[in-house]
């Protein structure tokens, strides 16, 4: 599996805030705040749940296959 801190680089880059981040996580159901994505990001959190490891990877996929429809 991926890094979580590295998804959330990606997702950053792709043009995601951590809020949008932690609003798309939340939507599917996955319990996360803004303050535990950018501990996360930051690496102040070295270890997260498998539920938001998880989620981070779908979102993660998400947005590469939209990037790939739109080339």
């Amino acid at each position: 599996m991926a890094n979580p801190r590295y998804l959330i680089e990606q997702l950053v880059k792709s043009g995601m805030t951590e809020v949008e981040i932690t609003d798309s996580l939340r939507a599917e159901g996955t319990e996360v705040t803004a303050a535990t994505i950018n501990r996360i990001k930051t690496g102040a959190i070295k270890r997260t749940s498998f539920n938001v490891g998880m989620a981070l990877v779908r979102l993660h996929e998400r947005r590469q296959k939209a990037r790939d429809h739109a080339a």
